[in-house]
């Protein structure tokens, strides 16, 4: 938490899962295997992204339609879901 606690909102009535995900992606990282993190999160307001935290982590992220594309899954957009 050294590197990131400031990924933690000190605001937020509830807990945040994001030192959660952070510290599993470290695991994984740590077993050997290769971990990205998929995230939105990419802005930092009054706590840092996910996004700026992986980078001080030196953990690999990506934003769900790189992931999506990467992977050949094709979405839908709201106009093609009221046709079909």
């Amino acid at each position: 938490m050294r590197t990131v606690g400031d990924v933690v909102d000190v605001h937020k009535s509830g807990e945040d899962a994001d030192p959660w995900v952070l510290a599993l992606a470290l695991h994984i990282k740590a077993e050997g295997k290769a971990v990205c993190i998929v995230t939105e999160d990419i802005v930092d307001r009054q706590s840092i992204s996910i996004a700026t935290a992986s980078d001080r982590l030196v953990i690999a992220h990506c934003r769900v339609r790189i992931f999506f594309e990467h992977y050949g899954i094709a979405v839908l957009k709201e106009k093609d879901k009221a046709e079909s």
